[in-house]
């Protein structure tokens, strides 16, 4: 991961198991994403994003996906700004910034050793 600040783009490499839900949430800022392998579901649309699949989504996007299929998702994304989950109605029921998940990756590679 990087991104230390709330103005730069953080990026991530995401593995997920089969099954895996992310549940419904709002981002801030744009995002990019691109499938390196498995396949997900953007809940939403009912679009399958499999290996080599690139999705973008423009500041404010609200979307919930899952891992499908047989083998571990893996999705590198850059983001910006702001990420928030929702509950019914659309409630923020938390959420985080750019600097403060740059922080807690900090914080986790400084526990390894």
């Amino acid at each position: 991961m990087h991104g230390g600040t709330d103005d730069d783009a953080s990026v991530l490499l995401l593995r997920l198991e089969p099954g895996t839900l992310i549940p419904r949430h709002r981002h801030g800022g744009e995002v990019h994403a691109l499938n390196l392998a498995g396949t997900r579901e953007l809940i939403e649309t009912g679009e399958l994003v499999g290996p080599g699949g690139y999705v973008h989504e423009p500041a404010g996007n609200v979307d919930s996906w899952r891992a499908v299929g047989d083998v571990p998702v893996i999705v590198f994304l850059t983001t910006r700004g702001s990420f928030a989950w929702l509950g019914p109605d659309d409630a923020v029921t938390g959420g985080t910034s750019n600097g403060q998940r740059a922080a807690g990756y900090a914080a986790y590679v400084a526990s390894l050793g």
